[in-house]
C-alpha cells in the first residue's frame, strides 16, 4: 500500500529511515537552497521541511520528484525508492543485502537522533555504540567483501553514531552485555584491554548503564540474539532494531514490541548491577594485563 498522505507523521522505522536518506541527498548538494527546491517541487519551504526532518513521510510520487529534481539516478535512487514504495503498514521490515547496509544504518542514526531512550543486548560481543575504533576496525575488517576504504568508511561510520551519547543532550542508553562479550578475543589483547577500559569510562557517564548478564544459565529469551529497543516521546511508539549477519531488520508491530520491552525487563533482571559489572571487567582487564 502506498502512501498517499504527503503530510502523515513519520512514525515508522521506514519513514524515519527515508527521511535520514532524503536529508542525505539534499545536503549533498551545496548548489540548490531548501527553498528553491520546494519551488521546483511545487510545495512549500516548510513542507520540504518537514519532509527532511523527518516530521512527516512524503508518499512515493512526492519522493520520486524530490530525487529527480537532486539528480539522483541508478541504484541510489531505487534504493531509497525502495524504501519510499514500503508503505507504512509492514510491521517488520527488512532491509536487503549490501546496500541494505546503508539503509540500516541510516535508519540506526534516526532512532539514536529522535529516540528518549534506547536498550540493546548483545549476548556475545560489545555494542556498537560502545566501540573503540580498534575493536570496531578488527570485526568490520572480517568482511572479505570490503575492500580497505571500505572499512575505514564504515568504521568511521559506526564511531560517529556514538555522538548521539556524547551531545549536548545525550540519548539515555541502557546496555546489557552477556559475560562472553567481555571474555572475547576480538583483535587480541592488544584490542580487548583498551577496548574493556573504554567501558569503564563510558559506564561513568549519568546517561550510561552498563550491565552484565550470564548467558550459560537456564533459557531465556535473550539466548535467540541482540536487539535495540528505541523508545520516542508520546504518542510515537516504540521500534525494535535487529541487526543480522548481512541483513538487518526494524520491528514496529504493538505486540511483537511489547514482547520485546518485556524481554529487557527479564534481561535486567537476570544481570549483575552496574557496580557488580564493572568490578567483573576490572577484574578481567587486570587478568589480561598480568598474562
Amino acid at each position: 500500500m502506498v502512501r498517499t498522505n504527503p503530510q502523515s507523521v513519520a512514525a515508522t522505522s521506514r519513514e524515519r529511515t527515508l527521511a535520514g536518506l532524503l536529508r542525505a541527498e539534499f545536503d549533498a548538494r551545496s548548489d540548490i537552497s531548501m527553498r528553491q527546491l520546494a519551488t521546483q517541487l511545487g510545495v512549500n519551504h516548510s513542507t520540504l521541511s518537514r519532509w527532511l526532518d523527518g516530521k512527516v513521510s512524503p508518499d512515493a510520487e512526492r519522493v520520486s520528484g524530490l530525487l529527480a529534481c537532486l539528480g539522483v539516478v541508478g541504484d541510489r535512487r531505487e534504493q531509497i525508492m525502495r524504501v519510499a514504495r514500503g508503505g507504512p503498514s509492514a510491521e517488520t521490515w527488512v532491509t536487503p543485502g549490501p546496500t541494505g547496509v546503508a539503509e540500516h544504518l541510516v535508519g540506526a542514526m534516526e532512532m539514536e537522533a529522535q529516540a528518549v531512550a534506547a536498550t540493546e543486548w548483545q549476548p556475545l560481543a560489545v555494542p556498537g555504540l560502545l566501540h573503540t575504533r580498534e575493536y570496531a576496525r578488527a570485526i568490520i575488517s572480517r568482511d572479505r567483501k570490503a575492500t580497505s576504504a571500505d572499512v575505514e568508511h564504515r568504521v568511521t561510520l559506526r564511531l560517529g553514531r556514538q555522538h548521539a551519547l556524547l551531545r549536548d543532550d545525550p540519548l539515555p542508553y541502557t546496555a546489557i552485555l552477556g559475560v562472553p562479550a567481555i571474555h572475547g578475543r576480538i583483535g587480541g589483547d592488544e584490542v580487548m584491554v583498551p577496548q574493556l577500559k573504554y567501558l569503564v569510562r563510558v559506564a561513568s557517564r549519568e546517561n550510561v548503564t552498563l550491565r552484565l548478564a550470564e548467558v550459560d544459565g537456564d533459557w531465556h529469551g535473550g539466548l535467540l540474539g541482540s536487539f535495540t529497543l528505541y523508545d520516542f516521546a508520546e504518542p510515537l511508539p516504540s521500534i525494535v532494531a535487529l541487526e543480522h549477519h548481512r541483513t538487518a531488520s526494524f520491528v514496529d508491530g504493538a505486540a511483537d514490541v511489547e514482547d520485546y520491552e518485556q524481554l529487557a525487563i527479564d534481561l535486567l533482571d537476570l544481570a549483575y548491577s552496574p557496580d557488580e559489572s564493572l568490578n567483573l571487567i576490572n577484574e578481567e582487564i587486570k587478568k589480561r594485563e598480568t598474562t
